[in-house]
């Protein structure tokens, strides 16, 4: 079985994606598995989860009023312990300037075991994006895993970015450390 989450091109920011959230149904219509359809806006980078009950979001994310504007922090919050098996979950605040994800968790904090988790820090203070990296920070030290015991927190800097032009306008990208993909005996980082 799979669950066939919404997908809205991260908060209807890209119409030529929009057709992406068909691609759930396209692969059952060949593997005919059952699929559960929580009716909710959810992306693969908008959580993260340590294997053992606890997951990690943000409020600008998953209560976006891009994504699911008819749902309170405890109803997602709901939808995250049944669809992912969860019984804990920990709100950051949000994202980097540029990230067109509205905040997504994998640029900002990322579990490497069950009570690890890297998290993105900005060191200048002077820096737009240290503000909310340190808030996250400061949460994540505050928190405890699904059996109550305190997270061990490792901060990883941010790259030093230049602002590039993106479809005709400078910007600032959401370069991070932390959007890695875990295969196997195999880490890929960008």
């Amino acid at each position: 079985a799979f669950v066939h989450w919404k997908f809205n091109a991260w908060g209807q920011k890209y119409e030529e994606l929009q057709k992406d959230s068909n691609i759930p149904s396209v692969i059952n219509r060949r593997l005919q598995m059952d699929n559960f359809r929580p009716e909710i806006v959810m992306e693969g980078g908008a959580v993260d989860v340590n294997g053992q009950g606890t997951v990690l979001t943000t409020e600008q994310c998953l209560l976006a009023k891009n994504r699911n504007p008819h749902l309170s922090k405890e109803q997602v919050e709901k939808y995250l312990k049944n669809y992912f098996g969860a019984t804990h979950v920990i709100w950051l605040k949000g994202g980097v300037e540029g990230d067109d994800t509205d905040g997504h968790i994998d640029n900002l904090a990322r579990f490497v075991n069950p009570n690890t988790v890297l998290c993105a820090f900005e060191e200048d203070q002077k820096d737009r994006n240290y503000g909310i990296l340190k808030q996250n920070y400061d949460i994540l030290l505050q928190s405890k895993d699904q059996d109550g015991k305190k997270l061990n927190v490792i901060k990883v800097p941010m790259p030093k970015t230049l602002p590039v032009k993106v479809r005709g306008k400078k910007t600032r990208l959401p370069a991070s450390y932390l959007n890695f993909y875990v295969a196997n005996k195999t880490v890929l980082i960008p």
